[in-house]
């Protein structure tokens, strides 16, 4: 929108997504219907590392509190101190480029959404120690002259009672005895022998299992606490290109851990959420074929979904979550 010269509002190219996108939200109602569920479940999948795929279809945001305006992402830094202050980074900020890092609201909530969170009971079983102080009973007698035939006769000799007192025998592997002479900082097995000999290191085998907690692997519903900042762009605006939208979509996530803006702890078996910034952008930018993965699309619906769930997945791994809306 835009203000004319006689005080009424007009209509703007670009400008009208971004100002009725925004104004949707001012509304309860109309806000539950900006955001799809695939949205909702990307802002889970950005903010947890949750893959959408073990999401229910069904996803519901909420809203504890929207700031308007309020956060801005500062690309600047001042120091103060000793009664003087020392300013670096961008000192002058145009508004009017199209990645600029301005928040237009920050989201603070939750979203609810069914998942399965599978746990386990971690067990842990230690093989009986092996002894080598007297490895060189098991060789021939005599036993071999040559060094490396010495080697390879201790090598056989160790993994033999190596497997012999192992949990899981067929773990214990020439590859096992590499790594532990390397460990050993020596450049033989004989010498790492010699080395273990002189400091007592024990060879064990250690052997984790996991028995499933029963009902662990049931879907519920979960609450997911959300902190984004969203930022609503309009593509076909002059000026914009997708490396500034990504430039200052970090400039914000940077922000927002410095200002100590995140999700607060959810339920004990949840992982940490981070921040994370929201895309809202019209959903028909993605018919643009410079997207990738809707090649073999059998229609323009097919392609442009398909597209969308590359960059979903693609700008995730960024802590950035994609809503694509309409115009």
């Amino acid at each position: 929108m835009k203000g004319g010269a006689n005080g009424a509002v007009e209509k703007g190219d670009g400008v009208e997504f971004e100002d009725k996108t925004l104004l949707a939200f001012t509304d309860p109602e109309a806000r539950a219907t900006v955001l799809s569920s695939d949205a909702v479940r990307a802002v889970v999948h950005a903010a947890y590392r949750i893959p959408m795929g073990t999401l229910g279809a069904q996803a519901t945001p909420h809203f504890d509190s929207l700031e308007y305006g309020r956060f801005r992402a500062e690309t600047r830094t001042e120091i103060q101190q000793s009664g003087y202050s020392i300013r670096f980074g961008e000192q002058d900020h145009d508004p009017s480029l199209a990645g600029r890092p301005d928040v237009d609201l920050l989201w603070r909530g939750a979203v609810t959404a069914s998942t399965r969170r599978e746990r386990a009971v971690v067990g842990v079983r230690t093989s009986p120690a092996v002894r080598i102080t007297d490895l060189d009973s098991d060789l021939p007698d005599p036993p071999p002259a040559d060094p490396q035939a010495l080697d390879r006769a201790r090598r056989a000799a160790l993994l033999a009672r190596l497997r012999a007192a192992a949990i899981d025998p067929d773990a214990m592997t020439e590859a096992v005895i590499d790594g532990w002479v390397r460990k050993m900082f020596a450049d033989s097995l004989s010498q790492a022998l010699a080395r273990a000999h002189d400091h007592g290191v024990p060879l064990h085998q250690i052997a984790l299992s996991f028995a499933p907690v029963p009902g662990s692997d049931v879907a519920r519903a979960r609450r997911f606490p959300v902190a984004a900042a969203v930022l609503i762009r309009d593509p076909t605006q002059a000026g914009f290109r997708l490396s500034d939208f990504l430039r200052a979509s970090h400039t914000v996530l940077e922000q927002m851990q410095v200002q100590g803006v995140e999700p607060p702890e959810g339920d004990e078996d949840l992982p940490k959420g981070r921040p994370v910034v929201l895309w809202l952008v019209p959903e028909d930018w993605f018919d643009d074929e410079a997207w990738p993965a809707g090649e073999n699309a059998a229609a323009p619906e097919a392609a442009r979904l398909a597209r969308i769930t590359h960059a979903t997945s693609w700008l995730a791994g960024q802590g950035i979550a994609l809503a694509p809306v309409g115009r």
